[in-house]
């Protein structure tokens, strides 16, 4: 029996979203080589010059309450005119949601929460939230500067650098 019944809610429905799985396999360059092929290897490597030319990059995984609190600010920042533009709204606008979220990367750092960090000479623009669980790790939300990166795949530079400290560990 579906659980809104017996709570009296309202029925599920299917979100509009995709959740893709990759094998990780050390090392990193093996893996670009089994999971990307060579074709989106020169791309993305193409994207990391050009967005080395607009300045220092830094990718890190937050490994403190400020980081954390930067990371979370930021992405609250970025996902709030991406969801606008779509017509729904984003949770993270919501103080009740972004305390909790906070509250969970903040919780689970070092154990059961990573928040990854891209940075543009000391500013974030980028961020992914993921939950470790049996040896994987689950991106739950991410944001991206898409208004000065988006010429730059940010996106997939975000997750080729996740992947990579995935793989490092």
């Amino acid at each position: 029996m579906p659980i809104e019944n017996l709570l009296g809610a309202p029925h599920r429905s299917l979100m509009d979203t995709n959740a893709y799985a990759t094998v990780l396999v050390a090392p990193f360059e093996q893996w670009q080589i089994n999971a990307l092929g060579k074709p989106y290897q020169k791309e993305l490597a193409k994207k990391w010059r050009q967005i080395h030319k607009k300045g220092t990059v830094t990718f890190t995984c937050c490994d403190d309450s400020a980081s954390i609190g930067e990371a979370m600010d930021v992405m609250r920042k970025f996902r709030g005119p991406r969801f606008r533009a779509r017509g729904d709204g984003d949770l993270l606008q919501r103080p009740e949601y972004f305390e909790f979220y906070s509250s969970v990367a903040l919780r689970g750092m070092g154990s059961f929460t990573r928040l990854y960090a891209m940075k543009m000479d000391g500013n974030v623009i980028a961020t992914a939230l993921g939950l470790v669980h049996r040896g994987s790790l689950l991106v739950v939300m991410t944001a991206f500067d898409i208004e000065r990166y988006k010429s730059q795949s940010i996106g997939a530079l975000t997750f080729e650098r996740v992947a990579k400290d995935c793989i490092e560990r």
